[in-house]
């Protein structure tokens, strides 16, 4: 298709003057009066590409006064940050240059591997000149665009972004598919562990049956030899009795 951000305008389109010069396709015609959107930073700039679409390439241009015949690039630094998003709430940065001195003029991003996104945000932070955050053009491509002409272009090759939500919801799925496979036959297996308990248990009894049981035979015996024993005592008595009652007699 080549530029989805063409002619599309921002989000934040009442936070603006001009919003539509950052989106209409003219990337040489601009002064320092016009052919510019500008707000002031902090600010984004937001386009909603209206569904989740492969980008390549993004690129933009902050004004850097090199337009027409001006060879004499202006010494501005601007300071930014370049997100996307899949939903319009969560945003991943995808580069920043908050932290460095900052610049101008086009920043050219090329993703190495398919990103998707339907948002991409460029958040302005800082404009070393004034308190205004000035987009001479904004761009977002699906296929290689064409090159530029100029001589203060930054390019930048990116391997984050976003895989989009179909490969994400394959990794999800082969992750829930591989979790189920690990999870296969543990029913069995904790029928399995029901049964080896209850073995146990029923082991447990019979052992404790067999050692009450061995007890009442020792018991058993104990009494036995006691009887004996009183029978005897019994027997030697009367057998006692009868001789001295014969002595007596």
């Amino acid at each position: 298709m080549g530029n989805l951000a063409l002619n599309k305008l921002p989000i934040e389109i009442d936070n603006w003057k001009k919003a539509d010069e950052a989106t209409n396709g003219n990337v040489t015609n601009y002064s320092g009066t016009t052919g510019f959107a500008f707000s002031h930073w902090p600010c984004n700039y937001t386009i909603d590409l209206g569904k989740e679409q492969l980008i390549k390439t993004i690129r933009f241009l902050l004004w850097d006064g090199l337009s027409g015949q001006n060879k004499r690039k202006d010494s501005r630094k601007y300071k930014f940050t370049l997100s996307i998003s899949l939903d319009g709430i969560t945003y991943i940065p995808i580069y920043s240059n908050q932290s460095q001195e900052g610049g101008n003029g086009w920043y050219w991003f090329n993703f190495l591997t398919d990103n998707y996104a339907r948002y991409v945000r460029l958040a302005g932070h800082f404009n070393s000149s004034n308190k205004e955050f000035h987009i001479v053009e904004f761009e977002i491509h699906d296929i290689e665009p064409p090159p530029l002409e100029s001589n203060n272009i930054q390019k930048f090759d990116l391997t984050s972004g976003i895989p989009g939500s179909k490969v994400i919801n394959d990794l999800i799925d082969n992750a829930i598919s591989s979790k189920l496979e690990i999870l296969t036959g543990v029913d069995e297996k904790m029928v399995l562990l029901d049964k080896s308990i209850i073995k146990s248990d029923e082991t447990l009894k019979h052992i404790e049956l067999i050692k009450k049981s061995h007890d009442f035979q020792t018991e058993s015996i104990k009494n036995s030899t006691r009887s004996n024993w009183w029978l005897l005592a019994s027997t030697v008595s009367l057998v006692l009795f009868l001789f001295l009652l014969y002595i007596a007699s």
